[in-house]
């Protein structure tokens, strides 16, 4: 499949080219009719009815009736179908910024994702067309997790919606089989199995049959919130205490069919207690909430080193190929496939960041141009 998205992807390049060079033909044969129109141009003037004379028509054309102005007007409306439509909604590039996909991917290589494999998503929903099949496990895929909407990673889907996943040791268990002999893990530093998930939005206690498997990894309470004179949330009443509020971040709730619209990571204190977690509201019922992560020894207690963990449906797994240095689904749950962005299938370009541009030799990685990213689940690849 990465191949055939790898021809698909040739294609489009050919089809840029084509209309480019269908821009330029036109614009060779613009110049043509402009030599010709320039001769006709120097007809004697004619007379209006009442005998006075016409414009005058042998004026010295300005550069908006130039041949030039007019190619560059083609080429122009060229450039904006290519990279206005297909750019953002079919083939996109990515540069990797960190060791989290190694070997597999490293720090400084470019890879191009199809966006159109997994559906064309229509701006501003979560409505995708012309889907041509979901995400798969062992597919790399491109997305933006809930708690930071703004950055894209990139990360290899292990396990997808109904799938139950877990950890011995180093290796993976996906719905009571062992994932063996994985070729492209590594396992650098040991992060540990599945920690209490870090970032847990509000998409998940919102979203319909989500919100059980959440409870085993946080808390969710009422509150009574105090807003500012720009309707941020200044204070909250939890556990008959007043906490006044610091918001280290807040961000925007995107998801079709979710009753939020914006939500506070916040720090609250009252005297010498302190709670850290994320705050929001529900719109259909005004009500405010404020999630924390259950403490790290209660965690513990209730779900043992790789402790198995249910996928909900419309949601995946994703890890870093270098496991044991990886910021991915153990840390912040898993991936709703609203934010998907597309599947990688080829690395087009890379560079070394740590070797200085003038060593063109060592900063130019040319072996890695043209590397195919496979969809690889245990030995078995794609």
């Amino acid at each position: 499949m990465a191949a055939a998205s790898r021809g698909l992807a040739r294609r489009m390049s050919l089809a840029a080219l084509v209309i480019l060079w269908g821009a330029l033909g036109y614009a060779a044969a613009a110049e043509e009719d402009g030599v010709s129109s320039a001769m006709s141009d120097h007809k004697p003037s004619a007379a209006t009815a009442d005998g006075a004379p016409a414009e005058d028509q042998d004026r010295e054309p300005g550069f908006r009736d130039s041949v030039t102005f007019e190619y560059i007007q083609i080429i122009g409306v060229a450039f904006i179908i290519v990279f206005g439509f297909i750019r953002p909604f079919l083939i996109e590039p990515y540069k990797i910024p960190s060791g989290s996909m190694e070997n597999t991917l490293l720090s400084g290589d470019r890879v191009l994702v199809v966006k159109f494999l997994y559906g064309v998503k229509l701006p501003g929903t979560s409505r995708r067309l012309f889907s041509f099949r979901p995400p798969r496990r062992g597919d790399v895929f491109v997305f933006s997790p809930k708690h930071t909407q703004e950055t894209h990673y990139i990360k290899r889907i292990t396990a997808v919606g109904g799938d139950t996943i877990s950890t011995d040791g180093q290796t993976l268990i996906l719905n009571g089989e062992r994932v063996e002999n994985e070729p492209y893990t590594k396992h650098t530093r040991r992060i540990g199995d599945f920690p209490p998930f870090k970032h847990l939005v509000p998409y998940y206690w919102e979203a319909p049959g989500v919100r059980e498997k959440m409870e085993r990894f946080g808390k969710r309470t009422e509150v009574e919130a105090q807003l500012g004179p720009a309707g941020d949330p200044i204070a909250m009443d939890l556990d008959d205490r007043t906490f006044k509020l610091r918001i280290g971040n807040h961000d925007h709730e995107r998801a079709r069919g979710i009753p939020v619209k914006r939500y506070y990571f916040v720090m609250g204190e009252s005297g010498r207690l302190h709670r850290e977690g994320i705050l929001y509201q529900n719109t259909n019922s005004s009500q405010w909430y404020f999630i924390e992560p259950i403490p790290r020894s209660r965690f513990r207690a209730l779900n043992p080193d790789g402790a198995a963990f249910t996928v909900p449906d419309r949601h995946f797994f994703a890890m870093g190929d270098n496991r044991g240095n990886s910021e991915d689904s153990r840390a912040w749950g898993p991936v709703p496939f609203d934010v998907v962005k597309g599947k990688a299938v080829l690395v087009y370009w890379s560079t070394d960041p740590d070797v200085r541009f003038w060593n063109i030799l060592r900063w130019l990685r040319l072996g890695r141009v043209g590397k195919r990213i496979r969809t690889q689940q245990g030995a078995a690849s794609l």
